[in-house]
């Protein structure tokens, strides 16, 4: 007998957030540490492994094994990242 698929709830990680897409395998997040550059499989402490980045119509979303992390404005209105995080 087959059990269904179980999913982990939704728990919003509220001191970080979202600033940039790199790519579809790189976001720029801010949060307690500062900003930082993540990639998917990377294993952050504060806030566990990144599983997926994405785009959710205008909201940037990165999805962690502790939490979501969204940006706080549209993508379309965030300014570009600054030239040293490159």
């Amino acid at each position: 007998m087959q059990t269904p698929t179980q999913t982990k709830p939704r728990v919003d990680l509220p001191d970080w957030t979202v600033q940039h897409l790199v790519d579809e395998d790189a976001a720029v997040l801010v949060g307690p540490m500062g900003r930082m550059v993540v990639g998917i499989g990377e294993n952050i402490r504060e806030i566990g492994q990144v599983e997926t980045i994405k785009r959710s119509g205008r909201r940037l979303i990165v999805e962690t094994s502790k939490g979501v992390i969204m940006s706080r404005t549209p993508a379309e209105l965030t300014p570009e990242p600054p030239e040293y995080l490159w």
